[in-house]
């Protein structure tokens, strides 16, 4: 499957911030095909570009990064000082050492995309319920079935409505159930992670390389 770019869903347009905006394209994230709706954060994105840091996919150094403020300088746990002192370091942080010998630093890297939606593609509900099932903590998620006149959809959606998944029914966005709301009390590495291969295929997908 070929990452693509899609028309935005017009129910995403005004969903975000204003310094956010939004997108949506298919791709594969893990072995798995998805479409992701999500919104790039502008500001973020052009101080990547003039830093010439792109995705950091890496979710050992996400982690670590993620144990810094971004906002002062604080010591570096030395679980975490090979990594930050590393190769790749300097990606999402700033690292000082101080006459002591003691590390020190500050995340610089923000998490540049937030992801709105997760649409799984299948041809039967049993298995686009599994592949949703694997997305749990990442995002809104949807199940895109292909129309089934005889299907039980009283159970189907009882179903869906009980795991939090939307659900929407042949190739228009025939939107059977909404999925549940995503309110994720804080950002964990794996989230953002993902949201970095979605920001990875973004750029691929990018025209012309650019965003105003």
């Amino acid at each position: 499957m070929t990452a693509e770019l899609h028309p935005i869903p017009l129910s995403f347009r005004d969903s975000v911030p204003d310094h956010h905006r939004v997108f949506c394209h298919s791709g594969v994230f893990d072995g798995a095909a998805l479409t992701v709706v999500y919104g790039v954060d502008l500001a973020e994105h052009r101080r990547r570009v003039r830093s010439a840091v792109s995705a950091v996919p890496d979710e050992q150094l996400l982690a670590a990064a993620m144990t810094l403020p971004d906002d002062d300088l604080a010591p570096v746990s030395p679980r975490f000082t090979a990594l930050l002192t590393g190769h790749e370091g300097h990606t999402v942080a700033a690292v000082v050492a101080d006459p002591a010998g003691e590390v020190w630093g500050r995340r610089i890297l923000e998490p540049v995309v937030d992801v709105l939606e997760i649409t799984a593609e299948a041809d039967s509900w049993t298995r686009g319920c599994a592949v949703a099932h694997e997305w749990v903590g990442y995002g809104p998620r949807v199940v895109r079935v292909a129309e089934q006149g005889t299907a039980d959809w009283s159970m189907l959606m009882t179903e869906a409505s009980h795991y939090g998944i939307g659900i929407v029914c042949g190739l228009q966005d025939d939107r059977v159930l909404e999925p549940a709301p995503f309110r994720p009390r804080r950002w964990t590495a794996a989230r953002w992670r993902f949201s970095e291969l979605v920001y990875e295929q973004f750029l691929r997908l990018l025209p012309g390389g650019h965003l105003i």
